[in-house]
């Protein structure tokens, strides 16, 4: 043992996992598009890579410093190499899962039955993902971005015939940076100017925060959420407006203000059987028992001689 060190660089992880890719393709694990991606400013693809290549940079799977180069002379990293395998594993389930079931939504990193998925499918089929690209994994306590939430807003108003009500989310985020991450003051402004395209009637109702001061455009905001039954912030009566709200609280509150406003339609769930049901079956079981017992027990007719 010489106790050197033994690294990959980035270009032997790059084309790896165009092997991995291709390997998948012919297992059927995924399909390979007959299409060419631009390659690196310090790479050039070679044809045997293309079609790998281009699934790995159309899926976001490999990315490049600042977009031009990749960094093919750098040792991966351990950090680098986790990262580019989850994302690998991320788009390779989630076109799998696509492919068995197009319309279904899922994720890899939440199950089926995770509570939040009720609310998820119940928002798709109002439209809050028909102007938003669903990623593979949830990542529910990763911040909501502004331009994402305007998009769920936005949706639920287009699939609701109200288009003409957009433009009135997009003057309330004028000059604020979309990239940028929501707050909870964004959340409220968003979803008190969807429950009014979306009410028939103005409601409102009054709120009290122990932050927030009063005659503001944010307390209007709340007071019309309140008025549907939406009430946010915290029970110690702090509304926190700068807090940023991860994707877990901001599905969570539109999911909450669809039910009260009668735009999100909950899943039929199957009754558990109860204390009746259970009674009735044992009656079935003691009427076939006392039955089988009357069969067992009946006399056989006697054969009369023969003569």
């Amino acid at each position: 043992m010489t106790g050197k060190k033994i690294s990959i660089s980035r270009k032997d992880a790059l084309e790896t996992l165009c092997r991995s890719v291709t390997h998948l393709n012919d297992y059927g694990f995924l399909k390979l598009e007959e299409q060419k991606a631009s390659g690196f400013s310090d790479y050039q693809v070679p044809p045997k890579y293309a079609e790998g290549f281009a699934y790995l940079r159309g899926k976001q799977v490999v990315r490049g410093y600042g977009g031009s180069a990749f960094g093919v002379k750098r040792a991966l990293s351990k950090k680098e190499a986790v990262s580019l395998l989850y994302r690998l594993y991320e788009r390779v389930s989630s076109d799998r899962a696509k492919t068995l079931e197009p319309k279904k939504l899922t994720f890899v990193d939440i199950s089926d039955d995770h509570p939040v998925m009720e609310q998820l499918r119940g928002l798709q089929k109002a439209g809050a993902f028909d102007a938003l690209e669903v990623g593979p994994s949830f990542d529910g306590e990763h911040p909501v971005r502004l331009k994402d939430l305007c998009a769920m807003a936005c949706g639920v108003m287009a699939r609701s015939g109200k288009t003409a009500d957009v433009g009135k989310i997009q003057i309330a985020i004028q000059g604020k940076d979309t990239e940028a991450s929501s707050t909870r003051r964004d959340l409220a402004t968003v979803l008190a100017i969807l429950a009014g395209s979306l009410s028939v009637e103005k409601k409102v109702a009054p709120v009290s925060y122990q932050d927030l001061a009063p005659g503001s455009a944010l307390e209007e905001s709340l007071t019309a959420l309140a008025g549907h039954g939406v009430v946010l912030g915290y029970p110690n009566g702090f509304i926190r407006q700068e807090e940023t709200i991860s994707w877990f609280e901001g599905v969570g509150v539109i999911a909450a203000l669809g039910k009260t406003m009668n735009w999100f339609e909950e899943e039929k769930k199957e009754e558990l059987a109860g204390k009746a049901d259970f009674e009735a079956y044992a009656n079935v079981l003691r009427a076939k028992k006392a039955r089988i017992h009357a069969i067992l027990q009946r006399k056989a007719p006697e054969e009369k001689p023969q003569s």
